[in-house]
């Protein structure tokens, strides 16, 4: 069916279905919905076999979301109020639910995402660290680790991994391989229902999130700014690699749907859309993937 012939009939469906509806109103609908057909895809899943139509926002309107994410980013370091503010080196690592997987006395950050509702398929790998919710919105965990920029902890083999940055400095130690800044795209419909407790640097949430890691090379020898346990790193830790009898988990967060406003940012550089990150440990377009490895 020839696309102005599609969109004739389906216009006519509205004003039968809504005579009442302003105009307006009908003509942003019916403009979403040329939208969807003309650049969206379809992806079947779950056991409805539900149609999932995704569609990625202009360049323009994604131009906004990173200028306000800026400008939210900079606004949370220049209001620090509490007593406890975010030292310039700190930075936290996964963790679970009361910060049980080797956080131990340090404050827990819990970050919670309000994914897509239609069609939603946000999941997680059963026994990790952070929760998928029975309406497939995400809870992810990290454990706050106070850093002043003195000396670093001693050497350690390492695996290639990723920490969450809070601070406007880099811990001391190695320097990180790569810094990633992630901009996530959260449900729209029905308001933002994102949360954050804890304290959230140079993070910043609002009616979607940004998050920044720092990711660091596999080691042997040398310093690495974390302080990790006897065995070589906490409990869980952000990483993709698969050594002998250890755990690994996936988390999948499903990005808002229509127009959605997902990017990168790698090194400080200029925002990338598409599947950029370089990294299989953090790594989606519309959506995200992380990869969690835990200590048993």
């Amino acid at each position: 069916m020839r696309l102005k012939n599609y969109l004739a009939m389906v216009l006519v469906a509205l004003y039968f279905i809504s005579c009442s509806e302003d105009q307006t109103d009908v003509t942003a609908r019916l403009q979403k919905i040329e939208n969807q057909y003309k650049a969206g895809f379809v992806k079947v899943e779950g056991p409805a076999r539900i149609p999932k139509i995704e569609t990625k926002a202009p360049a323009w309107m994604i131009d906004f979301a990173e200028k306000q994410s800026d400008l939210d980013a900079q606004n949370a370091l220049r209001d620090r109020a509490r007593t406890a503010a975010v030292g310039d080196y700190e930075y936290a690592t996964v963790t679970n639910e009361g910060g049980y997987a080797g956080c131990a006395a340090n404050e827990v950050i819990t970050i919670y995402m309000d994914c897509e509702d239609n069609g939603a398929s946000t999941s997680g790998t059963a026994g990790g660290p952070w929760q998928v919710t029975p309406n497939k919105n995400i809870k992810m965990f990290f454990c706050r680790i106070a850093s002043n920029g003195g000396t670093p902890v001693a050497p350690v083999t390492i695996y290639r991994h990723a920490v969450l940055k809070l601070g406007t400095l880099n811990p001391p130690g190695a320097a990180p391989a790569k810094t990633l800044l992630r901009y996530f795209d959260n449900e729209d419909d029905g308001g933002s229902n994102n949360s954050w407790t804890g304290e959230k640097g140079i993070n910043s949430q609002g009616a979607n999130t940004t998050l920044t890691f720092l990711v660091y090379a596999a080691s042997a020898g040398g310093y690495d700014p974390i302080p990790y346990s006897p065995q070589g790193y906490q409990f869980f830790i952000l990483s993709n690699e698969s050594p002998t009898g250890k755990t690994k988990f996936t988390y999948y967060t499903d990005d808002e749907d229509d127009n959605n406003q997902n990017y990168w940012k790698v090194n400080g550089g200029a925002r990338q859309d598409g599947d950029d990150s370089g990294e299989s440990l953090l790594s989606g377009n519309n959506n995200t993937t992380f990869k969690i490895l835990g200590n048993f």
